[in-house]
């Protein structure tokens, strides 16, 4: 019978973005009601979210694996301080109703992800780009986020 191996540090590094967006969700008071009651410019499915951001989390957790496994403690540090800003958004966003402090976080947190992003492109052109999904929903979040902020 052959021995699966478990690479504990790729289940961390997976799971832990996972896990904590969906503890931070589940501590949050229901923000339905608040959300629908937003003027919106665009309107987008709830349903979308959570989708979209579980994949994230899981290519977010890649990249974040790959830079442990190959001991680079700078692009660690980035992805951390990212992830850090990214779980942040939705407790000031939604618990404090605060669309200008969500609409703060997330210019910083896009502005490190673009540098995690360059700073990845010069060691590995192919992980780098597991991070444009992340990027191009980012814009788009960036968008509908300074839409809130402005029409509220």
């Amino acid at each position: 019978m052959k021995k699966i191996k478990i690479d504990l540090d790729f289940l961390f590094n997976v799971l832990f973005p996972l896990f904590a967006a969906f503890t931070i969700s589940m501590t949050l008071p229901s923000f339905t009601p608040y959300y629908n009651s937003l003027i919106k410019l665009v309107r987008v499915p709830p349903v979308i979210f959570p989708i979209v951001w579980t994949v994230l989390y899981i290519l977010m957790g890649y990249v974040g694996y790959q830079l442990s496994k190959n001991n680079d403690e700078y692009g660690e540090r980035i992805y951390y301080l990212q992830l850090l800003l990214n779980l942040l958004w939705s407790p000031a966003f939604f618990g404090l109703k605060s669309p200008v402090l969500g609409l703060i976080i997330i210019l910083i947190l896009l502005g490190l992800v673009l540098w995690l992003f360059i700073y990845m492109r010069k060691k590995c052109y192919k992980l780098a780009n597991l991070l444009i999904p992340y990027i191009l929903w980012l814009f788009f979040a960036t968008f509908l986020n300074v839409s809130l902020a402005i029409l509220n």
